[in-house]
């Protein structure tokens, strides 16, 4: 096909026009003809560009990367490099995606990838996709996926984490008390315990961000917000996002936050670190909150001005006038930024749960919470902005079963709506209580959801044809080379979640999903190791606190 389409389209280019392709003999039109002929030149254009060069390099004599295959060259064990030459857009991503899990394939003992991508020139949607796709599932298998080489203009796509359609998780903020991992009693939060459940979220690999998840107890009143920033960057090297009470907060968090990106050029380059602040529905845009959100934006820190018009509370009790509270709020937020700042980072949002009418507490598991979310992700996507919303909660004072199932249809609703940023993972009795077993059991519930919401990859691999002419009536695939090549990212393996025969689980103790939650929790506390914060950061963080006590 492709040598026929390159020969008709030589004969327009070179032939006689009279002898070759008479179009006004023809029956065809100019017009047809020139759609025919744009019609070739687009299906030559993705034909030559679905299959693009792909090769397996290795370490050459004179030190360069070369061809293994050309050369004859032995590839690492543990780290293989891959180079591809061509742009990475949606006609050709699945053969992308077939060379990168083919190189895993055929060497089981990596633990990296490496792609060589400085022949790369472009990278579409599909292709970030992909990409963010593959990270996910090779890290699963672990293996982790790394690229050198790219172009400025793939690394602008690739920087650009809150695209419409990403759905990033994190923890919540404030609670005062928490489930403790290895007494499993509620008692009041510490400062410890913010570190704590920072190192645990460094190593749930479905936890993007965090927040602090107390209101330490054993630190002044006044400092807590500070105390909890602190934990929160010895305990994680993943982004998070803070409160504070005042502008000293805001000042003493920013100086420390500077010293561990190593100056103000490099915190503005590169922030780690999102404000979380808030009006007081409805319609009170206090003067702290006020100022906050703007010095983040005179300063380049991403800023969320997230009002609670919960229904019946600071909202109407009907959600679409609770909505529409919420949303002219959170756009006074928005329009502040853009007033110290044009362009200043901003995510929109809100927090809108029901209110009890019975109990009076704020229900973060009610259905209500998720339908809001429904609503304003729409409105977020019409203004073009990032969003925020909420998942993970429950209102349930243990993890029991209506834990599990506020948690499970939050973060459904969270895929679902494409809502972005999405807080509150951990979260029980509406709020006010932290607990790491729920927190484990969300991080496989995401992973379990995003399996879902990934969708059926169809390609030359996943078709299996050789292995389906294969088989014999009855026989199986069990065995199969196709199967041995491919078990290990073709389904959804649990971590938390039991799959064990009845007497195993009754040998290894007949634990429940709760008491399987606590040990993984404990063992990611014993064994995930948090880079110490640099000699700079931890003396601006005692300078800080050394301040701050003088002056109390």
């Amino acid at each position: 096909m492709l040598s026929n389409a390159h020969r008709f389209l030589l004969r327009l280019r070179f032939a006689d026009a009279g002898n070759a392709f008479d179009l006004g003999n023809s029956g065809i039109n100019l017009d047809h003809g020139i759609l025919i002929g744009a019609g070739l030149a687009i299906t030559l254009y993705l034909l030559r560009s679905m299959k693009p060069r792909v090769a397996l390099l290795s370490r050459h004599a004179d030190g360069t990367l070369r061809d293994a295959k050309v050369h004859n060259l032995a590839v690492s064990e543990s780290i293989v490099v891959v180079r591809y030459d061509g742009n990475l857009y949606f006609a050709n991503v699945s053969y992308f995606e077939d060379a990168i899990l083919g190189a895993a394939a055929d060497n089981p003992k990596a633990k990296y990838i490496l792609v060589v991508g400085d022949g790369i020139n472009e990278l579409d949607a599909s292709g970030e996709e992909v990409i963010h796709h593959l990270v996910h599932r090779l890290h699963d298998n672990g293996v982790t996926l790394v690229f050198s080489g790219l172009k400025k203009q793939v690394l602008e796509v690739m920087r650009q984490p809150l695209e419409e359609g990403k759905v990033y998780f994190g923890t919540g903020s404030d609670c005062q008390f928490t489930w403790d991992i290895e007494t499993r009693e509620r008692r009041a939060a510490v400062a410890e315990d913010v570190r704590r459940f920072a190192q645990l979220c460094d190593g749930l690999d479905q936890i993007d961000f965090v927040m602090s998840m107390g209101t330490p107890s054993d630190v002044p009143a006044m400092d807590h917000y500070v105390h909890s920033f602190i934990q929160m960057i010895r305990g994680t090297v993943k982004p998070n996002v803070y409160t504070a009470q005042n502008h000293q907060d805001m000042e003493d968090i920013y100086t420390i936050a500077c010293a561990v990106a190593g100056g103000e050029a490099e915190l503005r380059a590169k922030p780690f670190l999102l404000l979380y602040a808030e009006p007081i529905s409805p319609l009170l845009f206090n003067q702290e909150s006020v100022g906050n959100l703007m010095f983040c934006a005179e300063k380049g820190i991403p800023g969320a001005y997230l009002p609670s018009p919960n229904t019946g509370g600071g909202g109407p009790i009907t959600m679409a006038g609770a909505l529409a509270l919420g949303n002219a709020e959170s756009l006074v937020g928005l329009l502040l930024t853009q007033l110290v700042r044009p362009g200043a980072p901003f995510l929109y949002g809100m927090n809108v749960a029901a209110l009890d009418m019975q109990s009076t507490i704020v229900a973060y598991g009610a259905p209500d919470w998720a339908q809001a979310m429904a609503a304003f992700s729409d409105m977020a996507r019409f203004y073009h902005l990032p969003v925020w919303g909420g998942a993970g909660a429950t209102d349930s004072k243990i993890v029991d079963a209506q834990a599990g199932f506020e948690a499970t249809t939050t973060i459904m609703s969270a895929f679902l709506t494409r809502c972005n940023v999405v807080h509150d993972v951990g979260y029980m009795e509406y709020g006010s209580t932290s607990s790491m077993e729920l927190l484990v059991i969300c991080d496989e519930i995401i992973r379990h959801t995003r399996f879902i919401v990934d969708g059926v990859e169809v390609s030359e691999r996943t078709l299996a044809r050789e292995a389906i002419g294969r088989a014999r009536p009855g026989g199986g695939f069990f065995a199969d080379d196709h199967t041995l090549e491919n078990w290990k990212a073709a389904q959804w393996r649990p971590r938390v979640v039991d799959r064990q025969r009845y007497g195993n689980w009754q040998k290894r103790g007949s634990k429940d999903m709760a008491a399987r939650a606590n040990d993984w929790a404990r063992r990611i506390l014993d064994e995930q190791q948090v880079p110490p914060l640099s000699e700079a950061a931890e003396t601006a963080i005692a300078d800080v606190l050394r301040r701050r006590a003088a002056a109390a």
